[in-house]
């Protein structure tokens, strides 16, 4: 290796270590994966492990115990695709989500429809907001749907491309820091310097908003090649007054117990409802098991059939998860 050559990889790696400064002081902590360059344009990539976020503020370190609110129709599917379902953000009730910190960055809104396309999330409450009147109130449908209570059961730290935190109302200002320094340190080298942070954004929504007491989950591009986009992330229409837009979603499988009998007692492969995954599925991504379902008060459920449909929910669970369940009908009656 001759000494010019010797001088410029040192040059770019100089240039990689402050850039990593740059970011580390806005977002302490955080986990930067890899650097890439092409001519006067250097690029750093936030880490796809969760375990990089330990140390920060994008990282939920409560119990693992939550509620999700669905309207009744909805549950119903839910449990019969044995899945949550993780939307882009278009799908956002909030029109300006994402795009109120990325105008910082000064994103055209080529970019920032690219970005939120590709940003897949789940959303739901830690289960100290239960009895919260006001979040079933907005969220529950006033007391009209149902709460899927489940637990995660596996080590978020192990996960994959899968991220977990409560979500901050309001603009933070560390958005606005790295916007200036990295600029500075663009102009100081005469060069232009990106790290996607849109993992970072998509935990921060406007202030209005901080009645939800989110948490959320979310993965970003999860796919190996566009095979993989076409394959597992479905179209829907969102039509409504002024937005009308198409969004995507992909399925994230809930747990189910392979091991139960009533899973594999079958003389037809073909009518076993055991789960087909990877042997690792379950390490790499989260483990969620349902531990409740509870229906709101104003569910409209006559009280003569609330036992056939609380039957009906059990032998759901049973019959395709492999594990019991309780449900709850009167958590909000007085």
């Amino acid at each position: 290796m001759n000494e010019s050559f010797k001088n410029e990889i040192e040059y770019y790696r100089k240039i990689d270590r402050e850039f990593d400064r740059v970011i580390h002081h806005c977002f302490p902590n955080t986990f930067v994966q890899g650097h890439a360059n092409s001519g006067n344009r250097f690029q750093a990539d936030i880490t796809k492990y969760n375990q990089g976020f330990s140390e920060t503020e994008y990282f939920y370190n409560g119990k693992l115990e939550f509620f999700h609110l669905t309207s009744i129709q909805n549950l119903l599917s839910i449990l019969n695709e044995r899945s949550f379902r993780f939307y882009n953000l278009h799908n956002s009730n909030d029109e300006k989500e994402y795009k109120h910190i990325a105008e910082l960055f000064r994103m055209d809104e080529d970019e920032i429809n690219h970005k939120k396309e590709y940003l897949y999330t789940f959303s739901f409450c830690p289960m100290s907001e239960i009895e919260n009147d006001k979040v079933w109130m907005e969220y529950g449908r006033n007391y009209s749907g149902a709460a899927i209570v489940f637990t995660i059961e596996n080590d978020p730290l192990q996960w994959e491309n899968y991220h977990m935190a409560e979500m901050k109302y309001g603009l933070s200002d560390k958005f606005k820091k790295y916007f200036q320094l990295k600029r500075d340190f663009e102009k100081k080298y005469n060069i232009s310097a990106e790290c996607d942070l849109s993992k970072l954004i998509a935990f921060h929504k406007e202030p209005h908003w901080l009645l939800e007491k989110e948490i959320r989950l979310l993965t970003y591009y999860p796919f190996s090649d566009i095979n993989g986009y076409l394959k597992y992330s479905k179209p829907e229409f969102r039509l409504t007054e002024g937005r009308n837009r198409i969004v995507h979603y992909i399925n994230l499988p809930l747990w189910v117990d392979n091991d139960a009998w009533v899973l594999k007692d079958s003389n037809s492969h073909e009518l076993r409802r055991t789960q087909e995954l990877p042997e690792d599925y379950f390490i790499t991504r989260p483990k969620i098991k349902i531990k409740d379902i509870l229906i709101g008060k104003n569910a409209g459920i006559d009280s003569n059939k609330l036992g056939r449909f609380s039957t009906t929910l059990k032998n759901i669970i049973f019959y395709n998860y492999g594990y019991d369940i309780k449900i709850t009908n009167d958590l909000f009656s007085c």
